[in-house]
């Protein structure tokens, strides 16, 4: 009975050390910045999503399949050359096990750094429209760009209005009326 159970324990132990040294492995040898062009290509096609990584991406296994994306840009795919989101560091992770029953449990979305700048151009459409809308067959916008936004705010988010020739800017968000 005793060397059944030391069997038992050993084989439970390899399987142990196999499973970590594949994670070890995967975490190691798959680089996901090979596929940043991929990545853009589904959140343009998928979200309307104009989606700039300009830093690496960085990826965590276990207990949490987790992804960072380090200096990103957003836009809409109808305005590409507006971003309206600028991001130091996006995080985002979900639970392993679930996924195998094709379940996707979030843990937590992490954002760090996040400049947010809404605008609207003289028509009144907005710089962040068309996000969540699947881009046209073609894969190309729907909607010509609009004119460049003005630059963008150090820390928070502000909005500009188009009206009459004038324009208003409104700023939901500033270093001094943050507490702490």
């Amino acid at each position: 009975m005793k060397s059944l159970g030391k069997i038992l324990g050993l084989v439970i132990l390899g399987l142990l050390l196999i499973v970590v040294a594949a994670g070890f492995a995967l975490t190691h040898l798959f680089d996901p910045n090979d596929y940043k062009d991929e990545i853009r290509d589904l959140a343009r096609s998928k979200a309307g999503l104009e989606l700039n990584i300009g830093g690496d991406i960085g990826w965590s296994l276990f207990p949490w399949l987790g992804l960072e994306l380090h200096e990103t840009t957003l836009a809409s795919v109808q305005t590409p050359d507006q971003p309206f989101a600028d991001l130091r560091m996006l995080g985002l992770s979900v639970r392993v096990m679930p996924l195998l029953h094709r379940e996707v449990q979030m843990s937590d979305i992490t954002v760090n750094g996040l400049n947010l700048t809404l605008s609207r151009n003289e028509q009144g459409r907005g710089n962040w429209e068309g996000v969540g809308q699947p881009t046209s067959p073609a894969g190309q916008p729907a909607e010509a760009p609009q004119a460049p936004a003005e630059s963008q705010a150090d820390e928070g988010a502000r909005r500009r209005h188009h009206a009459a020739g004038r324009s208003s800017w409104t700023s939901t968000a500033s270093p001094s009326a943050m507490p702490g």
